[in-house]
């Protein structure tokens, strides 16, 4: 319910009558060019720096201690659930807690790069000063490398109680991924059908590749996993109606009606009435709309929040979401959205970039997936080389960065640079790096350093 309005004057929901009005949802974002921007979404792992335990939910050291001080001390508004602090809200930006506690900013939508970055960094400059006080620092990483799965406590949302059930008989590393991940999700808009489907075959095709670049997740339980990133990997085991690539994705008749008949074919986890969460029952949406639930008919809310159950890895609601990246250090999440603004906001760019994997059959394509999740910018399959393809898709990136900021005091192409230096390096990954820093300073047994060099980063990378 939107703030300011009553229960008597919010408009009533739109009843579903049948399946051919959903792809209408997706028309209303629909946006001319000059309205195009660009939103993050920032997760980052947070724990006790003196003994790298995980951090509780309530009590004097906790995350509900961490939001009140952003409420008291920076401005942010409450949003509570059941009683409890859940997350918080600022002009337009909001700070959400995932299933384990991982922290995350979903930013406002912006027009230039440096304008986001203006944001993230204010937002993480308030973050860690109110966790400096408690012991707490957040690392900018891809997987929890500490704790066991069973140390990390769940977010009391009843919506991650359904679906932690839900999930747990759907892959047997579901559990990691709600609660010992974290990633960088970029969300960008779209002109009409043809332009959203163009963008949306092209990140479905890219994504693996843009994986390799930011894979950072090459440490778990405090050893190495033999992944450089196991996030990625661990998405492939979590439920196969709602995660991973998408095979429709690359077929000639894509459409929003294509898309509407994946997401309308997954079961349904969960619908909100009278602002509380109920299981659905788990049969597929388009059974639930024509059975109803107790007795009504579904609405266009329940279809809007069934496509937030659905993970694959580039999402269509009424803007586009790619998420396809491990954490990373600030400067590397600034340089994976600065990648696709560069392709997906310049016709050419797309063309250009597309040129690259349109070949690539199904099959290459899943095998690249999980090639990458363990080598990264080195993994190869067959003729297909990741770390050759993403110096050329950086170069189109950077180009189409060009053409967009041409005649502008601000030019964007060089947020790039950190992942430039990446892969014209050894064909490195943050992962790889690292691992090699966990090795060569046999951080093993000193894995507070390694906590407090993840969270500090960032210096590192600017």
């Amino acid at each position: 319910m939107s703030p300011g309005k009553s229960r008597s004057t919010a408009p009533k929901p739109v009843a579903i009558s049948g399946t051919d009005q959903l792809p209408e949802y997706f028309r209303g974002g629909e946006k001319p060019p000059e309205n195009h921007g660009i939103g993050i979404e920032y997760e980052q792992i947070g724990v006790f720096s003196a003994d790298l335990r995980p951090i509780p939910f309530t009590g004097e050291r906790s995350i509900q201690t961490i939001l009140e001080t952003l409420c008291r001390d920076h401005g942010w508004s409450p949003v509570r659930e059941s009683g409890h602090l859940i997350g918080l809200e600022r002009s337009g930006s909001r700070i959400t807690l995932e299933p384990g506690g991982q922290i995350e900013l979903s930013g406002k939508v912006h027009k230039k790069l440096n304008s986001l970055e203006k944001e993230i960094r204010q937002y993480h400059a308030e973050l860690l000063q109110a966790s400096a006080p408690l012991g707490i620092v957040w690392m900018s990483i891809g997987l929890q490398p500490f704790a066991r799965v069973d140390e990390i406590p769940w977010n009391p949302k009843e919506r991650y109680r359904i679906l932690s059930r839900h999930l747990a008989s759907r892959g047997d590393l579901a559990h990691h991924m709600m609660k010992k991940t974290a990633g960088v999700q970029v969300n960008l808009d779209f002109e009409n059908e043809a332009d959203a489907m163009e963008k949306f075959r092209l990140a479905m095709g890219l994504s693996s590749l843009v994986t390799a670049l930011f894979a950072n997740s090459p440490i778990s339980r405090g050893r190495p996993n033999g992944f450089m990133s196991l996030r990625a990997h661990i998405w492939t085991r979590t439920d196969p109606d709602r995660c991973g690539l998408l095979p429709f994705a690359f077929d000639s008749d894509l459409s929003y009606r294509r898309y509407t008949d994946y997401a309308i074919g997954v079961p349904s986890l969960w619908l909100v009435r009278g602002g509380r969460w109920h299981p659905a029952g788990g049969m597929p949406f388009h059974s639930l709309i024509r059975s109803g639930w107790r007795g009504q008919p579904l609405n266009m809310e329940d279809w809007a929040l069934h496509l937030t159950s659905l993970f694959p890895e580039v999402r269509m609601k009424k803007f586009l979401e790619i998420r396809s990246s491990d954490s990373t250090p600030i400067p590397l999440a600034m340089a994976f959205a600065a990648f696709w603004k560069g392709v997906m906001y310049d016709s050419r760019a797309r063309h250009e970039a597309w040129s690259l994997v349109e070949t690539f059959t199904w099959k290459e394509r899943l095998a690249l997936h999980e090639e990458i999740s363990r080598k990264g910018l080195r993994a190869r399959i067959g003729n297909i080389h990741a770390r050759g393809l993403m110096e050329r898709l950086l170069a189109i990136a950077r180009e189409g960065l060009g053409r967009q900021s041409k005649g502008d005091a601000n030019p964007e192409a060089g947020y790039l640079d950190p992942a430039i230096r990446l892969v014209e390096g050894e064909g490195n990954c943050p992962g790889r790096i690292l691992l090699g820093l966990w090795e060569n300073r046999k951080w093993a047994d000193r894995p507070r350093e390694l906590a407090a060099y993840v969270a500090g980063a960032d210096s590192r990378e600017s």
